[in-house]
């Protein structure tokens, strides 16, 4: 049941100062029209590597060091670099110009397939990311390496590297997908108590944060979360394997062990979810373990809580849980 006292006020305020542009119509694709399958093995990679534009994605919070890619003819897509500069909110999604031009300037055309890594401990958030931006801006054929760079084939070398933009003239033709995209506006409207067609809220923060346990990792971002939001942390969707290296590596848990761990956070995956998480990094894996479920049109919202938190016109709330609720909730 939704809480609406805690926000009215806000709805009045978002509602008198609303976007101009109003709101793009969300919609929950059937599994007839999804991408189903976005996360691939190493035995998918040695098929198909003549075949792919492999994309290193590598990024770590905090950490604005020089990326030095490991796998030669790899093309860097910097999450931080290529976003909206006009806002202090970290890696926004960048404008459409700006995501075409910077496609041009990687060597990447419409009618490449592209497969994503990065360089974390397997749990490849960074490349969820890229994935998710890559189809917001309408392109569709891109798979996540599971397991990241540890996972990649020994000794397998990148055959299909970036074109050269101004000997081949390279034009990367945006088809946006406003539907994948939240703004905060979005999410007002979402809790708005007129809306009889509400989207499902999941945060992919830790239960900690969640729960307000624990400070933000950014400075001067209060605790708290989004009203009528669902918690699954990001990390319980990954379960620990091997590379075939024999390094530990993370991957993407069994269908059946995602459907259960939804369902266990409230969480019907056959209806419209947007998810959201501090900067809207993790939130993209959630879409990702949504789409391996065969629902691909779970959207994100790019500000997520950093931006939420600190608005004048956002309600917020402090979820209290007993001992007990919290033993079990952080044991999961």
């Amino acid at each position: 049941m939704m809480r609406r006292g805690i926000y009215c006020a806000a709805w009045a305020q978002h509602q008198a100062r609303r976007c101009p542009f109003g709101r793009a119509v969300r919609t929950f694709a059937s599994e007839a029209n999804n991408s189903h399958g976005a996360v691939v093995s190493t035995e998918w990679v040695r098929a198909n590597v003549d075949r792919i534009k492999v994309i290193d994605a590598s990024w770590s919070l905090g950490k604005r060091s020089q990326h030095t890619v490991k796998l030669p003819g790899a093309i860097y897509f910097d999450i931080d670099e290529i976003a909206d500069k006009r806002t202090w909110l970290p890696h926004m999604l960048p404008t459409t110009s700006m995501f075409a031009a910077k496609m041009e300037e990687l060597g990447i055309t419409n009618e490449d397939q592209l497969l994503v890594y990065d360089e974390s401990d397997g749990q490849f958030v960074a490349s969820a990311r890229v994935w998710w931006t890559f189809r917001v801006f309408g392109h569709n054929d891109v798979k996540v390496l599971a397991g990241g760079l540890k996972n990649w084939p020994k000794g397998l070398q990148i055959q299909k590297t970036a074109a050269d933009p101004k000997e081949h003239g390279l034009k990367f033709a945006v088809r946006k997908e406003p539907a994948l995209v939240w703004s905060k506006y979005d999410m007002l409207d979402n809790l708005s108590p007129t809306n009889s067609d509400q989207s499902q809220i999941v945060d992919a923060r830790s239960r900690e944060r969640f729960y307000a346990q624990v400070d933000e990792p950014r400075a001067d971002i209060p605790r708290g979360s989004i009203p009528d939001s669902m918690n699954v942390p990001f990390g319980s969707l990954f379960q620990t394997t091997h590379s075939e290296q024999g390094e530990p590596m993370h991957v993407l848990k069994s269908p059946s062990e995602l459907q259960r761990i939804f369902e266990q956070a409230g969480v019907d995956v056959t209806k419209k979810v947007v998810a959201s998480c501090g900067s809207g990094v993790t939130a993209s894996v959630v879409a990702l373990a949504l789409n391996e479920l065969g629902h691909s049109r779970a959207a994100v919202y790019d500000g997520s809580w950093t931006e939420w938190a600190i608005a004048a016109d956002t309600p917020k709330v402090v979820k209290r849980i007993s001992a007990a609720q919290a033993a079990a909730a952080f044991a999961t």
